[in-house]
């Protein structure tokens, strides 16, 4: 079997397989790879709960499941933040996981939530955030902020100066 160098172009060209499949063929393989990729989420987060709540890191390897993920499970920093603390709102949520398997939100949704799941009206709030887009859910947790809301900026026109004459 030949192999492609990653430094030649033919690397980054798609198979031809790929290139062959008739349009519904694709489609139809793009929508089971979608849902595989939900239900590996919601494994990874799972697993990822389970081995922070075992306490299995090494602190002379990696003090945090923070530097875990990212050093070791080479996960960008941001997704890091992201899957952690879904992963340990899902121990008394595990409703979050779901959501994430059937695609009716997302982890960046789900972090937006966090904050009104407090243990009140949990369920309600889930419930009412399933299948909202991301503005949706940010527009969606603002409402239901309280406290006082930040006054809007104002941008105010000052007239024109006048140019300063030399004598």
């Amino acid at each position: 079997m030949n192999r492609v160098d990653s430094r030649s172009p033919e690397y980054y060209q798609l198979p031809k397989a790929i290139t062959s499949l008739v349009t519904e063929r694709l489609e139809r393989r793009l929508i089971g790879f979608a849902r595989g990729e939900r239900h590996m989420l919601h494994l990874f987060l799972q697993h990822l709960d389970e081995f922070d709540r075992r306490r299995a890191l090494s602190p002379t390897v990696c003090p945090s499941l923070y530097r875990y993920c990212v050093r070791v499970l080479k996960l960008p920093e941001s997704e890091a933040s992201l899957r952690i603390a879904v992963a340990i709102k899902s121990r008394t949520r595990p409703e979050i996981l779901s959501m994430l398997r059937d695609g009716s939100s997302h982890l960046r949704n789900l972090v937006e939530l966090l904050p009104l799941l407090d243990g009140g009206n949990d369920l309600a709030i889930l419930e009412e955030a399933r299948g909202k887009s991301y503005r949706e859910i940010k527009a969606f947790v603002a409402e239901r902020r309280t406290g006082p809301r930040p006054e809007r900026d104002l941008v105010r026109h000052l007239p024109r100066a006048e140019p300063v004459r030399s004598e």
